[in-house]
């Protein structure tokens, strides 16, 4: 009986370090950035993704499912949604609960941000 007691304490031992284990290392080996969303890697998506972030625009909307809140609606399809003169015009002014960036952006910046949304057709297409 002593030793059934063992060999099931053993046993129940390893089948929970195991999944602590398992558990404890399941991100290890994963590259970094791993599971964000990819803007890819032209120099126009590049400045684009660093005016999103940096303008706080992902702090409202969500692209491809990720980052982003329900406040404002998604960045997926905006530019089927809208063409360039829209998107900037509310890029500029705001619209009801977003804010102006005028004045916050430079229009070089406001313009770049524009164009680059504007190709934003579908969350599937590479940008």
């Amino acid at each position: 009986m002593k030793n059934l007691i063992l060999y099931v304490g053993f046993g129940v031992f390893f089948l929970l370090l195991t999944l602590v284990v398992s558990f404890v290392t399941v991100d290890w080996g994963l590259a970094e950035g791993y599971g964000e969303p990819y803007w890819g890697d032209s120099e126009e998506i590049i400045e684009g993704q660093k005016l999103i972030t940096g303008a706080g625009c992902l702090q409202c909307h969500s692209y491809r499912g990720q980052l982003g809140q329900v406040t404002g609606p998604t960045l997926d399809d905006v530019g089927l949604r809208m063409n360039k003169q829209i998107i900037e015009t509310f890029i500029r002014h705001g619209s009801g609960v977003m804010p102006g960036y005028e004045g916050k952006l430079t229009d070089e910046e406001i313009e770049h941000l524009s164009n680059w949304l504007s190709t934003f057709q579908s969350p599937y297409s590479e940008r």
